[in-house]
């Protein structure tokens, strides 16, 4: 039985645990852009809606932990949390760096991102970075109505410190940051010596907090690669009933099997009718 095998067999054996309600997320076209007044930079928050998440089908904030989707992402952040912090984080460099990639566009990766981010920040002692890699396609960025704000390659380019371009926002303990400027030479920053030095220092300098980075797709970008090469965990999303089986394949070989891989298994088909389009199971390689 191969690698992927054993880790679908683990999966579907925990098949049904965990269900996201059936509402596909509106990454394209929902966007929260009520923000406080501010009076400097610092005082920026941006405003999220927690009705509008629920409606998008990003929301795991339910006070009671009744959505399955909740739960979902209750099961997915453990291992990653015992990673980062717990007993075995010794054995991880930069465990609090998580890479959120998958092998091609549209498989849930952005879905999946914000849903562990906020998840885990609303852990009591927990504080969460959502960062916004894929350049290309910067859907984390646009969901959030974010798109004229400075970020990563803004940072990357030296036009701005780190600092100055994390967007605090409403949610406890919860903050992003951008994609950015558009810049021409994008996908190239993402390789750069400079990204290498940004992750270490988020690594470093941001101990406590987990930082997860939404990245592009391991099978259509080399910088994606890189980026795997640089996080201390990886989360690889994969698509029911569309990925291609050697697609996961080729995209595993791409990463450092000495690192904590995990997979989420996305729109799997449960056996309680259509009000539900799926589970997000989490399986290690």
């Amino acid at each position: 039985m191969s690698i992927i095998d054993k880790a679908m067999k683990k999966l579907q054996d925990n098949k049904g645990d965990s269900v996201a309600k059936r509402i596909t997320p509106k990454i394209k076209t929902t966007k929260y852009k009520e923000k406080a007044k501010r009076h400097s930079r610092n005082e920026c928050k941006l405003h999220i809606d927690r009705k509008q998440l629920i409606s998008a089908g990003l929301s795991i904030s339910a006070d009671d932990g009744s959505l399955t989707v909740d739960n979902a992402f209750r099961r997915i952040k453990r291992p990653i949390l015992a990673n980062a912090f717990g007993k075995e984080s010794a054995l991880v460099e930069n465990g609090n760096i998580v890479m959120i990639c998958s092998s091609l566009p549209g498989e849930g990766k952005t879905f999946n991102a914000i849903n562990l981010s906020m998840s885990i920040a609303i852990e009591l002692d927990k504080t969460v970075l959502l960062v916004d890699a894929d350049l290309p396609r910067r859907n984390t960025t646009s969901l959030f109505g974010l798109e004229d704000e400075a970020g990563l390659t803004d940072v990357l380019v030296g036009e701005n410190e780190l600092a100055d371009v994390i967007v605090s926002t409403d949610f406890p303990d919860f903050k992003i940051l951008p994609a950015g400027t558009k810049h021409h030479h994008g996908t190239e920053l993402l390789a750069s010596n400079k990204m290498h030095n940004l992750i270490t220092e988020l690594a470093s300098r941001y101990q406590d907090r987990i930082i997860i980075f939404d990245t592009p797709p391991l099978l259509i970008t080399s910088e994606a690669q890189v980026l795997a090469g640089l996080a201390g965990q990886i989360v690889l999303v994969v698509e029911a009933d569309r990925t291609l089986k050697h697609d996961v394949e080729d995209a595993v070989e791409m990463l450092d099997s000495s690192k904590p891989i995990g997979l989420v298994l996305n729109k799997t088909q449960t056996n309680s009718g259509s009000d539900y389009y799926g589970d997000s199971a989490y399986g290690a390689y």
